[in-house]
């Protein structure tokens, strides 16, 4: 790392490419990444701003990064296809050659957008292109030759690569970039402090949810394809009948939101799952469950597992979901081939395993999980 002590100014890009839901940003994970780090950065020698090719994600923090002295924008780029990748070029390199930024960090999952913001910040005369991929998998096969046979392209344009895991890495850089390991690993680390289990804390949540006795099965995410909300949903009408006294709690919103809605009032669950929404502390939900199930078709490297280990939660994730993320002895996969009614009974015949919860946030800390461990990393991506 450079000894050189002045600030260095940082544009961190996003997509939020998803359409707003009920006049509100989807908000992922590459945001709360984002602001994880930020949030205990030494902001005397680094600097960030935000910006959003359409709809402004980060609003959740906007409060939080203007305390901080970080600016948000949005280009509000609504077309898609070539006319998007045309328009990221022209409008993202303008805007960059108006501002004083000594590195660009891209964050998005998307190929193409992701070149395209390449290419803008090398005709605005960036000297640090950081790529970062967050995401572990691309549901498409034409999609994933497409970027099989362009990502070499992205050579010509990014300085730096990172990923938040091997998985994610080889979802989004060449074959070259990956064998001769010119990327690094930055880990989607959490701030532990306060994550760990407190009964008192579980006890006010319940109440207020009105949780009594009840089993109650977690899951927090965006309402979108990936997630496989209709999964966990199908899950819990099969452990229901076994179980009688157990819940759903849902945290987030999303697209499929309403789908979900409407699949669980088909199920007659419409009184045993609550959707909550939205929440701006979603941890301490962590804390009214008994059990975490991610049903994903595929996650980069999911914050929201390691979080619920941290709190000492019995998790069960689907095999898809990188194994890096286990930590404890209580983190299970399971096979989503074998379908919903194979995992109710498992979980079902396993209740005595989530009977007790205990501190496990120093398994995560001696994992190299915690954030404060990280800060380094990141921040050596832009003194070169």
């Amino acid at each position: 790392m450079k000894s050189d002590r002045r600030k260095i100014r940082v544009l961190q890009i996003a997509g939020g490419l998803r359409d707003n839901v009920n006049g509100k940003p989807v908000v992922g994970g590459t945001v709360s990444f984002l602001y994880n780090y930020y949030s205990k950065m030494n902001r005397e020698r680094i600097h960030f701003d935000f910006l959003a090719i359409r709809n402004q994600c980060f609003e959740q923090y906007r409060d939080d990064f203007e305390k901080m002295g970080s600016t948000l924008f949005a280009l509000g780029i609504e077309v898609g296809g070539l006319k998007r990748f045309a328009a990221i070029i022209r409008q993202l390199s303008s805007f960059i050659r108006d501002k004083n930024y000594d590195a660009v960090h891209i964050n998005m999952g998307a190929f193409f957008p992701v070149l395209a913001c390449a290419i803008a910040a090398k005709k605005a005369c960036i000297n640090n292109i950081i790529v970062h991929s967050h995401s572990a998998g691309i549901n498409s096969t034409i999609k994933r030759i497409a970027i099989d046979v362009f990502s070499p392209l992205l050579t010509l344009y990014a300085d730096q690569y990172c990923a938040c895991s091997l998985e994610a890495a080889k979802n989004l850089f060449s074959r070259g970039v990956i064998r001769k390991k010119k990327y690094k690993i930055i880990k989607n680390a959490i701030d532990v402090e306060g994550l760990a289990f407190n009964k008192n804390t579980r006890e006010i949540v319940r109440a207020k949810l009105d949780f009594r006795n009840d089993f109650v099965i977690g899951h927090v995410g965006r309402f979108v394809e990936v997630k496989n909300h209709a999964f966990l949903i199908d899950f819990f009408s099969h452990f229901k009948e076994r179980v009688p006294s157990s819940k759903l709690l849902l945290v987030g919103d999303g697209e499929l939101e309403q789908r979900m809605k409407d699949r669980v009032y088909d199920l007659g669950l419409d009184h045993d799952v609550v959707f909550l929404g939205y929440q701006n502390d979603p941890r301490k939900f962590y804390q009214a469950m008994d059990l975490l199930v991610m049903p994903s078709y595929v996650e980069g490297f999911p914050i929201v597992a390691l979080e619920a280990q941290a709190s000492g939660l019995p998790c069960y994730l689907s095999s898809n979901i990188t194994r890096e993320v286990v930590i404890t002895e209580r983190c299970w996969s399971f096979a989503l081939d074998d379908g919903p009614h194979n995992l109710a009974e498992t979980v079902s015949h396993n209740l005595e395993s989530f009977s007790t919860r205990k501190d496990t946030s120093q398994y995560v800390i001696e994992a190299g999980f915690d954030i404060k461990q990280n800060l380094e990393a990141l921040e050596s991506l832009y003194y070169v």
